[in-house]
């Protein structure tokens, strides 16, 4: 880079090297920028604070011996830093508009006196350095937020179990990745609006108020689940924990989006999750399956039969305990008359 900035000073000036180092800076500039606002942004998702802004109100005490005026001190701090986080945001968007503008600035003042090679070379050095850049940025708050998610973890009671996770993979999981997928398949995600059918909580509940027997009082039903259900759709509002679980499904979807060859199943034994490379996972499926003292072809598929098996077991043991409880019934009512 050094000898790049003679030969510009040498066929263009000192004057061109005070401008490319300019211009070098504001790239620079707006890839920090970028890099934090991406950093914010994250935090905000999460429900979690930096250290910066949490530092700065660590002094604000009140001398109490309450509990409850302790909480809601804490409270109240909380909900003024997620004010300053969100004009942080703001105002760091701000920025970043304002240094694109100086940057296009200076780009085209150089377009205007470099040649189209040394213009290309210019945008192509600066490019790569910004990479390196953005790279050692992204490094840094991946382990920042890591660690702050840690500790959010923590306070909302969340803990991470590794031995329900296993990672056979040498792709590294974010902490909140594997914490999800550790719960496994029966653990239910919180409603949203977007999740939330109402038309299939009517259909459902519509079938417990028609046990009821007196017809006003299932039109009052109907009116409490109707309200209900537009409470719900304008007041939609989730406590940390849930923003927690959205944003750790949201984060572990677009994580094996990008790892397709990744693939998470159940382990054999132990109820654990485990991860591992779908090329290996298919080999070992092979291998298996190319064991013919225990699996053999079938000519069809025998999911209709078994079914049909499956129900008319179902059925006969239906009629079974049907004919046990009319006899128990006749029974009783025998003994009843002979009384």
């Amino acid at each position: 880079m050094k000898n790049f900035y003679k030969h510009m000073k040498y066929k263009y000036g000192e004057e061109i090297c005070t401008m490319l180092n300019h211009h070098s800076k504001q790239k620079q500039k707006l890839t920090q920028q970028t890099s934090q606002l991406n950093f914010l942004l994250e935090c905000r998702k999460y429900d979690i604070l930096p250290d910066h802004l949490t530092n700065s109100t660590k002094k604000i005490t009140i001398k109490t011996n309450s509990n409850n005026i302790n909480g809601l001190l804490e409270k109240e701090k909380r909900l003024f830093l997620k004010k300053l986080m969100n004009i942080e945001i703001t105002q760091t968007n701000i920025d970043i508009k304002t240094t694109k503008d100086q940057v296009l600035h200076a780009e085209q003042r150089l377009k205007r006196i470099l040649s189209e090679f040394d213009y290309n070379s210019v945008i192509q050095n600066q490019t790569l350095l910004n990479q390196r850049v953005a790279i050692e940025r992204q490094t840094t708050q991946s382990t920042k937020l890591e660690r702050l998610t840690q500790t959010h973890l923590k306070k909302l009671g969340i803990r991470v179990n590794n031995d329900w996770f296993v990672n056979k993979t040498e792709i590294h999981f974010p902490e909140e990745v594997k914490w999800l997928l550790s719960l496994g398949k029966k653990f239910t995600l919180p409603t949203t609006n977007s999740s939330f059918k109402p038309l299939k909580t009517i259909a459902e509940m519509e079938q417990v108020i028609q046990q009821i027997e007196d017809e006003r009082e299932r039109e009052i039903e109907r009116t409490k689940l109707s309200s209900r259900i537009m409470q719900f759709k304008r007041h939609t509002k989730h406590n940390p924990t849930d923003k927690f679980i959205l944003e750790a499904y949201r984060k572990t979807t677009e994580f094996l989006k990008k790892h397709k060859d990744i693939i998470v199943t159940d382990s054999d034994k132990g109820n654990k999750t485990v991860a591992m490379y779908r090329t290996y996972y298919n080999e070992k499926m092979n291998r298996l399956l190319e064991d013919k003292n225990t699996y053999k072809k079938a000519r069809t598929d025998p999911t209709n039969a078994l079914q049909k098996q499956n129900n008319n077991l179902v059925d006969e043991l239906y009629k079974k305990q049907n004919n046990r409880f009319q006899r128990k019934k006749a029974t009783n009512l025998h003994r009843g008359h002979s009384t």
